[in-house]
């Protein structure tokens, strides 16, 4: 009985943490997942300007699909660096990353993921 007093408030912050965690770590796969998609889709367009605009369309979408609402979703942004003018050089490294804010602003996920474009391009 005494150790069921004294363990309990002991727990509470550990459940507390394991739920943050879970919830933080959820939040990041599901922005490398659309950091490779928002990648994919810039390197296979046919240009840059497609590219751009076909990217954040994949962002959006694919926020959609995960659940996240319409608020959050306008909240993600975007950011393509490219290790060659133009991007779509052949073999050129193209970088995305998504940052998501949490919806009190207290955290941001940032995440990257990169492609290369094809050398037949």
């Amino acid at each position: 009985m005494e150790f069921s007093a004294l363990a309990v408030p002991l727990f509470i912050p550990i459940f507390i943490f394991l739920n943050h965690f879970s919830a933080t770590s959820a939040n990041e796969e599901m922005a490398r997942s659309l950091a490779r998609e928002a990648v994919r889709v810039f390197v296979l367009s046919s240009n840059e300007s497609d590219a751009n605009s076909a990217s954040e369309q994949a962002i959006r979408v694919g926020a959609s699909y995960m659940g996240f609402s319409s608020d959050e979703v306008q909240r993600i942004s975007l950011e393509i660096s490219c290790s060659a003018n133009p991007c779509l050089t052949p073999n050129a490294r193209v970088m995305a990353t998504v940052i998501i804010p949490s919806r009190d602003s207290s955290r941001v996920t940032r995440v990257s993921a990169q492609e290369y474009v094809s050398p037949w391009q």
